[in-house]
């Protein structure tokens, strides 16, 4: 896990596509229970305009090893919706479909994060902070 973070706090200091649309988050999560699931840190980037999100955290790179686009939606009052699913997760002797969400709100940049597993009744979940990333998108194009 902590090659996976070295990975991904990288991925902040070199180049990403550069884009003058969307922002960048860099997030640092804690997880409210034991086992896992909601990754230390997150990387998402959102553009509004757009409709357009994506998300880069320690299972998305160990599966993809590179961002992935992520449903995004915008509430009325600001806040920033976003859902992703992997399959294939490894989990105990087994592999699983996972699926997360998270809630940004990008005036306190506040992020909470959730994830539902398949077959397993726990719903862990997460919450941190972030701060902007200047001049990095993951968003392509």
């Amino acid at each position: 896990m902590k090659k996976l973070l070295l990975i991904l706090a990288s991925l902040i200091v070199f180049p990403m596509a550069a884009s003058a649309q969307g922002v960048t988050y860099e997030c640092e999560l804690s997880n409210n229970e034991s086992y896992g699931w909601i990754s230390p840190k997150m990387i998402v980037s959102v553009d509004p305009d757009k409709n357009a999100a994506a998300v880069l955290d320690a299972y998305i790179y160990r599966q993809h090893e590179h961002p992935i686009p992520v449903e995004f939606r915008q509430t009325r009052n600001g806040l920033y919706k976003l859902k992703w699913s992997l399959s294939a997760v490894p989990a105990a002797a087994r592999t699983i479909k996972a699926s997360w969400s998270a809630t940004l709100d990008p005036k306190s940049q506040v992020i909470r994060a959730h994830a539902i597993l398949n077959g397993y009744d726990n719903r862990p979940s997460g919450q941190g902070r972030c701060k902007v990333v200047k001049s990095k998108t993951l968003l392509q194009g």
